[in-house]
């Protein structure tokens, strides 16, 4: 795995994923094959949040409205989940558009002054369940490297 670091974040991407032209200043890996990706996002609030889980469903919010609002697609929010961890909230909003075997699973970790989001892409979810498990890791690594003050 490559560690990529992100301000006081880090996270591990698989080593053939390569780094690709950022995308409207977002930087971006892709597999070797194609199939999956992965958008990176480093955030720093302007105003203190109220918490470290409110700041995380600030961001999911926002993705998921983007998501749900693009009618060329038929995406389902099919799984959300939250935990309070010692590195801040970690959210996960997964969206599958079945039709188009296509799958993103938008990941934040965050505190109340800064946060990770990472959006991972698979292209072509033909298996959710491989897709889930492939992508466990990359999410299970997301983490804080250095405290804030």
């Amino acid at each position: 795995m490559n560690v990529i670091g992100v301000g006081s974040w880090q996270f591990e991407l698989p080593e053939d994923w390569i780094p690709q032209e950022a995308v409207e200043g977002i930087p971006y890996f892709e597999s070797i094959d194609g199939t999956m990706g992965c958008y990176i996002k480093g955030i720093s609030f302007g105003e203190s949040q109220i918490s470290d889980e409110t700041a995380a469903q600030y961001l999911q919010g926002i993705h998921e409205r983007n998501y749900l609002a693009d009618q060329s697609a038929n995406w389902v929010a099919v799984h959300r989940s939250g935990l309070q961890t010692t590195d801040g909230f970690l959210s996960k909003l997964d969206f599958l558009d079945q039709a188009s075997t296509y799958r993103v699973v938008s990941v934040v970790l965050s505190n109340v002054s800064e946060a990770l989001q990472v959006t991972l892409h698979d292209y072509d979810c033909q298996s959710y369940d491989t897709s889930a498990t492939s992508l466990a890791p990359i999410v299970a690594s997301l983490r804080r490297v250095q405290s804030i003050d």
